[in-house]
């Protein structure tokens, strides 16, 4: 790869090892994880459930660390219903319900991006197109006033790459109903973006926000010992599939693009053919 494009996945590295627990067993209790980690995603569902309702029963003076991991836990239960269990009016109904606490609850705003985006995508899933494009303009304007309001530099950049990334969806949408009498709102790409260490880091936390932890140690965990292009190959179309296998691309290649990861890329850009991470791939590349 590009000299600096690494530095952007170490980051992303740092991130995650900083969100992990002493006790690497996260927030979720062990019966769950290990029912999702050998596809057992009814089961998964049915611990997830026991535990959310366990902690909603609690009053802890420590509000802030149960919500927390009451919402973790929920965020993998909506996952798992969603792209597991083939059940989005259910994620839907956890997303929304995440989605209306954040005003009362304390530390949570910075996740309302996130589940919008999250709720967009199912609606996308659904073919509600309509829906859909109503989120993603949510968080594509809170994204612009952000923007405007902030000083530092790195979460400009970081609110810059989201709604960039939400335009190219859009188009991608309105491409597939509307191909005649639109103007699309990401006018021009440049390379040269695409490719950048900051934009690679920027995607990168992207897909840790959208990808449960769980999820994404799990899957990090399995791409090392298996064949990455195989992996990409055999995975879902959805939205946290193509930003996963996107960080296990980058995670793979350090330096450099051989043979195997030349191969992953193909194997990417074939299964995500409209991706705006298919594109930034090719630049590195």
């Amino acid at each position: 790869m590009k000299n600096g494009v690494h530095a952007g996945c170490i980051l992303f590295l740092m991130f995650i090892a900083a969100t992990i627990p002493p006790s690497s067993t996260w927030a979720v209790d062990r019966s769950a994880l290990q029912a999702y980690r050998d596809g057992d995603f009814a089961s998964a569902a049915q611990a997830l459930e026991e535990e959310i309702a366990e902690l909603s029963r609690q009053s802890s003076d420590k509000a802030m660390l149960r919500d927390g991991e009451l919402r973790q836990k929920s965020l993998l239960l909506a996952h798992v219903y969603a792209w597991e269990l083939t059940n989005p009016d259910e994620a839907l109904r956890i997303y929304l319900g995440l989605l209306d606490k954040i005003p009362q609850e304390k530390g949570a705003k910075f996740i309302e991006g996130p589940l919008l985006v999250l709720i967009g995508n199912i609606y996308e899933e659904k073919k509600d197109y309509i829906r859909a494009k109503e989120y993603y303009q949510r968080v594509i304007a809170g994204s612009t006033k952000q923007i405007a309001a902030e000083r530092d530099r790195e979460v400009r950049m970081i609110d810059s790459g989201l709604a960039d990334f939400l335009r190219y969806r859009i188009d991608t949408i309105n491409l597939k109903t509307e191909p005649t009498g639109y103007r699309p709102l990401l006018a021009e790409t440049k390379w040269s973006n695409l490719a950048s260490p900051y934009n690679v880091w920027i995607y990168s936390i992207l897909a840790s926000i959208l990808v449960p932890s769980e999820v994404m140690e799990t899957n990090l965990l399995r791409a090392r010992d298996g064949d990455l292009s195989a992996c990409i190959a055999q995975s879902p179309g959805h939205l946290p599939a193509m930003l996963l296998n996107y960080v296990l691309i980058l995670n793979a290649a350090e330096d450099k693009v051989d043979a195997p990861g030349e191969k992953a890329i193909t194997a990417y850009v074939v299964k995500y053919p409209e991706s705006y991470f298919s594109l930034s791939l090719l630049a590195i590349l």
